[in-house]
């Protein structure tokens, strides 16, 4: 048996979380989404950490509208967890277009 690629891995680890939310196992979500998070960033992918990113926030969204006083939805002067995951896939995305070679501005491209 050959181990997963990145890919395969990936794939998984979004069944996963997506299984977890919809037997309500939000906590068991949070962090398959944030294994997929350090996955992505690994794989140096900022569109898998963009879709992470977004897929936190709606996660976040549903929360506070469905179940208001589960423990991961937001509380006044509280960070809310699927918020700072979504902050953090969006800053690693930034990181890793930052790093793409671009057009060079010595020689005027």
């Amino acid at each position: 048996m050959s181990a997963p690629s990145s890919d395969e891995m990936y794939a998984r680890l979004m069944a996963i979380h997506r299984d977890a939310c919809a037997t309500g196992h939000y906590e068991v979500s949070y962090y398959v989404l944030l294994a997929a998070l350090y996955l992505a960033s690994e794989m140096g992918d900022d569109t898998r950490l963009t879709a992470i990113a977004r897929e936190a926030s709606e996660r976040q969204a549903w929360l506070d509208t469905h179940e208001p006083t589960h423990p991961l939805s937001t509380r006044p002067g509280h960070p809310s967890a699927f918020q700072v995951l979504a902050g953090i896939a969006l800053t690693r995305a930034e990181r890793v277009q930052a790093k793409r070679p671009g057009p060079s501005r010595e020689n005027g491209q």
